[in-house]
C-alpha cells in the first residue's frame, strides 16, 4: 500500500484531500518529518515547499488552482506532479500511481547508476596497477593485466583487490 505524507498549509484543503486519498486505498499520514523513503510520496502545497525547499523528494504539488506560476513552481522545486482541488476519483489516483512508478524507476536508476559508478571506479584502479606493474616489469599492457588476472585467481581475490594491493606497495 502506498503512503502518502500530507503536507498542506490549508486545514481545510488537508482534510478533504487526505478524505479522498483514503477513500481510494491510501494511507495517509500527516508527518512534515516523515522521513522521505521508498514507502511513500509527499503531496505538498508551494507554502510547505517554500518554508522546507530541500525536505521534499520530488513531490506532488497540490495547488487550489492551476495557473502559469505554478508549472514554475514544479520546475523550481522538481515536483514529480501536479493536482488541485478538482482533481479526484481516477484522475487523483491516476496522477498519485503515475508518480509513484516515477518515483520507483528515479530509485531503481540512482541504485544502477551507484553500481555503474563502482564498477568505473573499480576500473580506473585497475588501470592504474596495471601501468604500474608495466613501468615496474618494463612489460606490455596486456602482460601486465595476465599477471593480475593470474595472481587474481591463485589467491581466489577480485582484480580490485590485486590492484589495491599493487597500489598500496607502491606507495
Amino acid at each position: 500500500m502506498i503512503q502518502i505524507n500530507l503536507c498542506l498549509s490549508e486545514q481545510q484543503f488537508h482534510e478533504e484531500l487526505g478524505k479522498e486519498l483514503k477513500t481510494l486505498g491510501y494511507r495517509v499520514v500527516d508527518n512534515l518529518n516523515a522521513e522521505q523513503n521508498v514507502s511513500h510520496i509527499s503531496i505538498v502545497d508551494q507554502k510547505v515547499l517554500e518554508e522546507f525547499p530541500s525536505k521534499f523528494n520530488y513531490p506532488i504539488l497540490y495547488t487550489e488552482q492551476m495557473a502559469e506560476e505554478t508549472i514554475k513552481v514544479v520546475d523550481l522545486y522538481t515536483c514529480s506532479g501536479i493536482i488541485d482541488a478538482s482533481c479526484t476519483g481516477y484522475l487523483l489516483k491516476g496522477v498519485v500511481e503515475v508518480c509513484w512508478a516515477r518515483k520507483k524507476e528515479r530509485e531503481q536508476l540512482m541504485k544502477e547508476n551507484q553500481k555503474l559508478n563502482a564498477k568505473l571506479q573499480d576500473r580506473r584502479i585497475i588501470e592504474k596497477a596495471k601501468f604500474v606493474l608495466m613501468k615496474r616489469h618494463r612489460t606490455s599492457e596486456e602482460e601486465a593485466y595476465r599477471k593480475m588476472r593470474s595472481k587474481a585467481m591463485r589467491e581466489q581475490k577480485s582484480l580490485r583487490e590485486i590492484a589495491d594491493l599493487i597500489l598500496l606497495h607502491e606507495e
